[in-house]
């Protein structure tokens, strides 16, 4: 009798804890849900979080207060498509082969969305980019998203609002502000907040390449009523980044409003940088290589933890791939480069960057190797900048540590650390080129060529 009895008590307690996990839910660890904020040209140099003298990102930095910052993060390319293919696919440009308006992905390739797409996760792209998203055309590809492309970043912002307040938990949530990218034209009360100097004028560039230029001049389509004072556009570029944080500041208030920020894997990050003068290069990000437009701002905020942190090692916008896969308690496909940002702390590795017609750099160690192989006349253009008359390939060697602004070439200075950087980038360059997708072409139509052009896109 006293054995049926703790029978009975025994599963009488399976039972209700079997209950329980039903009723409230209590199984542990829950999936979260995953919010991109990405910001289109944004330097990390420009935050205030990391170190900028002006208050371009109150809401950004409060962000930061409570997350993990990483201070040596890289894109994969230095301008928008070949870099959003390499978020999406954790893959290098040169395999996943989107490096130009004109191509498309292949199908097969694993993505962040197929992936969310499996494991049912409710998806919103939300955007004011005119070209990125409807290149990427989702919905022939994962029909289960709501995407919407948008005139400006607060429309992005109530579009985002209204599918938060109807779409189950968890959900994977992406908001792509175009803020920062050039003509650097903030709406009021943002436009005009920041004075700036008096400084030399620069001439503007009237080639046939406007649309490109920069080299010791104030790009065309940048110029504001014809003003040659480079300060003044440094200014409107801090004043689209005072733009675009208020809309974080916006989206985080109504992720705590709804209680779903504690639960939340936040990202915030930017595709590519800009150049502001650096290297004789103004208000351009196409044509180099250097830290100013290659670096990028990493700001992460992990479900349930609000501890502040920052990480010196090196990462990538390959890493976003796997971290979300990770923080779903998943392992992430086999075909990833990246590591999981859970991963990287003290982490040594190698990281690459892809400017598609002028060369390749690999950072290693405090150390950096920039490899030129221009294949227009553009990029020869680049090229004849820094090694007049110079017509075949060649580099660029720097020590990051000593040199953070890339001033001194050392290629002379330090033939060994060249020559190992040399062949360490053929060694990880040529499985990519020989396991690379097939291309597939997209076409442009025809009405979109001119806004390309005033983008920087095409010539």
């Amino acid at each position: 009798m006293r054995a049926q009895k703790i029978v009975i008590v025994f599963f009488s307690l399976v039972l209700f804890f079997a209950y329980a996990i039903w009723r409230y839910d209590l199984r542990l660890p829950q999936p979260p849900s995953i919010i991109l904020i990405e910001i289109d040209s944004l330097r990390p140099d420009h935050l205030g979080c990391y170190g900028y003298y002006r208050p371009t990102s109150p809401n950004i930095d409060a962000l930061a207060a409570q997350a993990t910052r990483y201070t040596n993060c890289y894109s994969t390319s230095t301008w928008t498509i070949p870099a959003n293919y390499s978020l999406l696919t954790s893959l290098y440009p040169q395999q996943h082969t989107v490096v130009s308006p004109y191509r498309t992905l292949d199908p097969s390739i694993s993505t962040i969305m197929s992936f969310l797409n499996k494991e049912r996760y409710p998806i919103g792209i939300f955007n004011d980019h005119f070209y990125f998203f409807d290149h990427l055309n989702p919905r022939h590809l994962w029909p289960a998203i709501t995407y919407s492309h948008h005139a400006d970043a607060e429309s992005v912002n109530r579009a985002a609002k209204q599918w938060l307040a109807r779409c189950p938990r968890p959900f994977f949530l992406w908001t792509y502000f175009l803020g920062p990218h050039r003509p650097y034209a903030a709406p009021p009360p943002h436009q005009g907040l920041f004075p700036y100097a008096d400084a030399p004028p620069m001439p503007l560039a009237k080639s046939a390449l406007e649309y490109y230029d920069g080299w010791d001049s104030i790009p065309q389509s940048v110029a504001q009523n014809g003003i040659m004072n480079p300060e003044f556009y440094i200014a409107r570029y801090d004043e689209t980044i005072h733009y675009a944080d208020a809309q974080v500041g916006e989206l985080i208030r109504t992720l705590k409003e709804q209680n779903l920020f504690d639960n939340c894997l936040i990202i915030v990050f930017a595709d590519h940088g800009e150049s502001l003068g650096e290297h004789h290069l103004f208000f351009n990000h196409t044509w180099t290589l250097f830290n100013e437009i290659i670096k990028i701002p990493l700001i992460v905020k992990w479900p349930h933890i609000t501890q502040p942190r920052v990480v010196h090692s090196p990462a990538s916008i390959l890493d976003i791939f796997p971290t979300i896969v990770r923080a779903m308690h998943k392992t992430p496909p086999s075909t990833t480069n990246g590591i999981p940002l859970q991963n990287t702390i003290d982490h040594r590795r190698q990281i690459l960057c892809y400017n598609p017609g002028l060369g390749t750099c690999i950072i290693d160690a405090g150390w950096k190797l920039i490899k030129y192989t221009p294949r227009d006349p553009y990029a020869l253009k680049t090229l004849h900048f820094f090694f007049p008359n110079h017509d075949r390939e060649t580099y660029q060697l720097f020590d990051l540590t000593n040199d953070p602004a890339e001033l001194i070439d050392r290629m002379r200075l330090n033939p060994d650390q060249a020559q190992h950087l040399i062949g360490q980038l053929k060694y990880l360059e040529t499985p990519l080129k020989a396991h690379a997708f097939p291309i597939h072409k997209h076409p442009v139509p025809p009405d979109m060529q001119e806004t390309l052009k005033s983008l920087g896109y095409t010539q």
